[in-house]
């Protein structure tokens, strides 16, 4: 491991940890500071960042997308990759509504989002919800990539298969869904407690996306009348 990249470890790291800003002030500083690495690659004015850490980055990005570019899902010829992403729980109920009311699913823009180079992975990643995840594509520009662990400097459970990448969209994007259904994995649950709030969140859930269904039939009624 190369000894520039420990630099960039803890902020990475803490990224990696959390879904979203910690509330622990020092995670949350280090979860900060990744972010505005992502967004000083992107070129976008940022707070203060450790520049050792993204010096180490910078210095890595033009190895990392030529990397990219090598693999099956890179188109040469457009200077494009397709990557995977898998959601769960509430963000993949929402991307079901989306379906059922006809809309298209967009990515959000000018923020960081991880995906993957491996759809097993996104498949991976959305069976570890309450409820069932989904898996989406979207095909975008090498120059919109911002990141790469293709080294997996980052490993989890001893795994080292993720192939993460982080991208940075100018606006929103339509993405193409691979899978709307992905059955969840129920995890193995230390203590009864533990087991009793899985299956509470399990069913705040399902009754949450079971709402949502029985509300289209009203809307084509009104429609009707």
């Amino acid at each position: 491991m190369p000894e520039s990249y420990e630099k960039l470890r803890p902020y990475w790291e803490a990224w990696k940890a959390n879904n979203k800003k910690p509330a622990d002030a020092k995670e949350a500083q280090l979860w900060d500071g990744m972010v505005g690495i992502f967004k000083a690659v992107a070129g976008e004015t940022s707070a203060k960042v450790n520049q050792e850490a993204l010096k180490f980055v910078l210095e890595s990005l033009p190895r990392w997308r030529s990397e990219l570019m090598d693999l099956p899902n890179a188109d040469k010829s457009t200077n494009r990759i397709t990557l995977y992403r898998g959601v769960r729980d509430d963000e993949a109920i929402r991307l079901r509504k989306a379906l059922r009311d006809g809309m298209e699913w967009c990515e959000r823009s000018l923020d960081p989002i991880s995906y993957s180079t491996d759809i097993d992975v996104a498949v991976g990643h959305a069976s570890k919800g309450h409820i069932d995840g989904a898996v989406y594509s979207l095909n975008v520009s090498i120059d919109s990539i911002l990141f790469s662990d293709l080294d997996s400097h980052y490993q989890e459970g001893g795994l080292n298969k993720e192939r993460e990448v982080i991208v940075w969209i100018a606006s929103p994007a339509v993405v193409k869904v691979i899978k709307a259904n992905v059955a969840p994995r129920k995890p193995l649950l230390r203590n009864r407690s533990d087991s009793r709030k899985w299956g509470e969140e399990k069913i705040r859930l399902e009754e949450n996306e079971k709402q949502l269904i029985k509300e289209e039939p009203k809307k084509e009624e009104r429609k009707k009348k």
